[in-house]
């Protein structure tokens, strides 16, 4: 299942299991992950940090916990529940492609940020800056696009660590710059 899908496009999950149905009620949206579509040799991954892995990370060929690289057609196969993208509009130019490949780069494998005062603090926005040694999804999507110049930081806008699954929805407005903005949510699993 390959679709036409852009690096910086949004996906969604909404699951029908424990950990994801624990993250909805704790932050009061449908959704409970979100990821980032990169391409990586040529083929549609998603970037994530994820606690549950369900597919094998691109390079080590290994369930991760944490920061990694999975081909979207495996996990869109594997995911038990609902699923949507958003597409980042305008496109990413060649420059912002190549600034988010770098961030892939550096942060790729690092562990998922386990914190439960980290979660209740972002759900506040009482998190400062952090150093970026370990991620959320929510976190990882909102310092990716803050790296690439779209979404705003802070001083004036929020750290990376105050956003959750929900923010990336259609149920909120981001704080984009440079004319940078979401399409409505467009469903692939129902």
């Amino acid at each position: 299942m390959e679709m036409n899908f852009n690096s910086g496009d949004l996906i969604l999950y909404s699951g029908h299991f424990e950990p994801h149905l624990r993250v909805q009620k704790f932050i009061g949206s449908k959704w409970s992950q979100v990821g980032i579509f990169i391409k990586w040799e040529g083929r549609l991954a998603i970037f994530e940090s994820t606690k549950v892995p369900i597919c094998k990370d691109v390079e080590k060929d290994e369930f991760l916990i944490g920061v990694q690289v999975i081909w979207f057609s495996e996990k869109v196969a594997a995911f038990n529940g609902e699923i949507a993208v958003r597409s980042l509009l305008p496109k990413l130019d060649l420059k912002q492609e190549k600034e988010l490949m770098n961030f892939v780069s550096l942060v790729k494998g690092r562990p998922y940020n386990n914190s439960k005062f980290f979660m209740a603090r972002g759900k506040q926005h009482r998190n400062a800056p952090g150093n970026n040694s370990s991620f959320v999804c929510s976190q990882l999507v909102a310092e990716a696009f803050q790296v690439i110049n779209i979404l705003q930081k802070p001083p004036i806008g929020l750290a990376s660590g105050n956003y959750s699954p929900a923010d990336f929805s259609s149920e909120a407005v981001l704080p984009f710059i440079n004319g940078g903005h979401l399409s409505s949510e467009h469903q692939i699993k129902p």
